[in-house]
């Protein structure tokens, strides 16, 4: 089984000595490692780790010539347009996202 990775069933019990190491308020006897190495193969646009934050930066130029290169109607691209320019130029919208400062690709 060596190298498996999975549960095992059975009983256990806890003794107050354990409870306070858990918690941190005593020393264990014998030194504890926890690993959390993450080996991920065969995959892309994988993400790992505590609170991660992925940033999201846009060009408004790039978005713009997404919708002119869409096959949606000259109708729906005004409208689209339209409403691209509302959001740049809402103030309170363009602080929260940050997307179209330009700095990003």
């Amino acid at each position: 089984m060596e190298g498996r990775v999975g549960t095992a069933g059975g009983v256990a019990r806890i003794t107050n000595l354990g409870v306070d190491v858990i918690e941190g308020s005593t020393k264990p006897p014998i030194a504890i490692t926890i690993d959390r190495r993450v080996t991920i193969t065969g995959s892309s646009h994988v993400q790992v780790g505590d609170s991660n934050v992925q940033d999201i930066h846009m060009k408004a130029d790039k978005i713009v010539a997404a919708i002119n290169s869409s096959t949606a109607t000259e109708a729906e691209k005004e409208e689209a347009k339209s409403l691209l320019q509302r959001v740049l130029a809402n103030p309170l919208l363009s602080t929260v996202t940050g997307w179209f400062s330009g700095s990003g690709s």
